[in-house]
């Protein structure tokens, strides 16, 4: 429904990701803004595909996404708490 977030996103490739090219991306990230004093919501970019990004820190909490495709160009919001 157009009225709601989206719960799950799916790729579909057309090719195995084996018989890719992988290139090391250029990963910038960006703190976006303070949602609470518990969290706050991460801007990241990737200039290549990354499909198997997995996000870590050394501060306790956890990241409300994690395990995610990156396409080159598309700004993900992660949020930690």
């Amino acid at each position: 429904r157009p009225d709601q977030p989206a719960l799950a996103r799916n790729e579909q490739f057309f090719a195995d990701l084996r018989e890719t090219e992988l290139v090391v991306p250029q990963i910038t990230v960006l703190l976006a803004r303070q949602l609470s004093a518990n969290s706050v919501a991460l801007h990241i970019r990737a200039d290549r595909m990354c499909p198997f990004v997995w996000l870590e820190t050394p501060f306790a909490g956890r990241f409300s996404d994690n395990g995610f495709l990156m396409l080159p160009g598309v700004e993900v919001e992660v949020h930690f708490y």
